[in-house]
């Protein structure tokens, strides 16, 4: 595992926020760990909306109260070489809000406490 940056911020964002349009265009394979509302572990696949320097979008299955922390990991690529762990970013926030989808399941937006590069394996299997 390689640390390359750690950052802290107070920066808050919502589920449609008029900053103009996303810093890159997901898809990438991204997990969520943490404990819902009635305290159970969970560990989703989820959906990346959008990912900006402070903040993100994702989908979730379920809803989560505003400051529930999470670990999010969003891996960034395949591995250069057959077998090799694709780079990650681990980050760690807050939720800081859980909008209904029409469709089902929830737009959840979070905050960013701090985060890291990885380029080890993939630390969130299931």
């Amino acid at each position: 595992m390689s640390e390359c940056c750690t950052t802290t911020t107070s920066e808050s964002c919502g589920p449609r926020d008029a900053r103009g349009p996303a810093l890159i265009a997901p898809p990438f394979p991204t997990a969520a760990r943490g404990r819902d509302q009635d305290g159970s572990r969970f560990v989703e696949d989820v959906t990346l909306d959008d990912l900006r320097a402070h903040s993100l979008l994702l989908r979730l299955g379920r809803s989560l109260r505003p400051g529930t922390a999470l670990l999010i990991m969003i891996r960034i690529g395949a591995g250069q070489l057959v077998g090799a762990p694709a780079p990650a970013v681990a980050i760690r926030g807050r939720v800081v809000q859980s909008t209904p989808e029409p469709l089902g399941g929830y737009a959840v937006a979070i905050s960013f406490d701090r985060y890291r590069f990885l380029s080890g394996p993939d630390r969130m299997q299931h």
